[in-house]
């Protein structure tokens, strides 16, 4: 029994393969253009095991919306929300998380827009991740996909204030001033009409 207690504690410290972990997050960033629909999470990623988990990719899926028919794609990693340069955005580079460890990493998401217009609604939206490693059961339950779900959350948007470049919003639903955040300028109601003309002229 002590030899068998001994090699189950080591197996539980040091040898432990975990999950993936992420929670809603309480800021994003968004941009919308003519081509492209951009999403900024800054997500907290825990590794509940005690061996390393190493991402390969991610990718951002809206749930239940027929007019989001494509994921949104990993396009790039920074450290900060509104990031001061282009430089300071880096490709989409797999990355490992230690065990037991967290890491805080802003990820975009970005797909092509073929007249997506945010609606003032929360949108159920899920994070997926290609892992290096698969535990047992993962491999088994979802032996049909590489994609395993770590972050389901509510994304709370509204109409932006304006296409083009990145701005930053609040994703909490006890901010008092969700209201102003959300406000659209004439700008972008100009474009979201002129989005839905070219899209219904085209079916």
């Amino acid at each position: 029994m002590a030899l068998l207690f001994t090699a189950a504690t080591f197996w539980w410290l040091n040898a432990r393969l975990g999950v993936l972990k992420s929670w809603e997050p309480q800021t994003y960033a968004m941009s919308l253009s003519r081509d492209f629909v951009r999403v900024r999470l800054p997500l907290v990623m825990y590794n509940t095991g005690a061996r390393p988990i190493v991402v390969l990719d991610m990718r951002m899926r809206f749930l239940a919306e027929p007019d989001a028919l494509w994921p949104l794609n990993w396009t790039g990693t920074s450290e900060k929300l509104m990031p001061p340069s282009a430089d300071d955005v880096v490709a989409p580079v797999g990355f490992a998380i230690a065990g037991r460890t967290a890491e805080q990493l802003v990820i975009s998401f970005t797909v092509p827009s073929p007249g997506f217009i945010p609606e003032e609604r929360d949108y159920q939206v899920v994070i997926e991740a290609v892992l290096g490693q698969r535990k047992l059961w993962q491999r088994v339950l979802r032996r049909d996909s590489r994609w395993q779900p770590f972050a389901h959350f509510s994304l709370r948007m509204g109409p932006m204030r304006y296409a083009g470049p990145y701005r930053a919003y609040s994703n909490s639903p006890r901010d008092q001033q969700t209201k102003t955040l959300r406000a659209p300028d004439e700008a972008m109601k100009r474009l979201a009409l002129r989005l839905r003309g070219e899209r219904e002229g085209s079916s």
